[in-house]
């Protein structure tokens, strides 16, 4: 009896978590990575792309149980720059070097059509810290991702500490 109220107590909450999730902001939408870069610098923080697409439910999955909730709370937002490219689309992208190319185009460059995936920035459009290709476990994500942001932030700091 304990473990079946334990049950619907957890499917209550996740109910609650997803219907939030549902109803918030979308995730930004990278547009133009070259002004981005620019803001980047500005706060010493790493671009965070977020390379999905609209038909993934592993991406659905991971926007809805990490980026959203992260992308809401502070300290996320003073950490890294979000964006997101979809690489089933044909949206315009102005890419780190200010060339205009596509989501598409861009996330093949990028090596990043295996969704999810996010990969992580330096305002140079260096990648500061190895990509988090794919979705496989609730469990290990939520510390993968957050080891992946600390190196990136970590590595960033380190650059620009060392430029005169």
């Amino acid at each position: 009896m304990m473990g079946r109220r334990l049950t619907t107590a957890w499917l209550a909450a996740v109910v609650v978590l997803v219907s939030a999730c549902a109803n918030a902001e979308p995730l930004p939408i990278a547009r133009d990575l070259q002004s981005d870069a620019r803001l980047a610098a500005a706060d010493r923080t790493p671009i965070m792309v977020y390379f999905a697409s609209r038909y993934c439910p592993y991406c659905a999955e991971v926007e809805d149980l990490y980026l959203r909730p992260m992308h809401g709370h502070g300290d996320f937002v003073r950490r890294v720059l979000l964006r997101v490219v979809y690489v089933e689309s044909s949206e315009p992208l102005r890419d780190f070097a200010g060339e205009l190319t596509r989501h598409d185009a861009f996330a093949r460059r990028e090596a990043a059509v295996f969704t999810p995936t996010i990969r992580f920035y330096g305002p140079d459009g260096k990648e500061l810290a190895p990509a988090l290709r794919g979705y496989s476990s609730a469990d290990f994500y939520l510390g993968e991702l957050e080891a992946a942001i600390d190196l990136a932030v970590a590595k960033l700091r380190r650059e620009t500490a060392r430029r005169p």
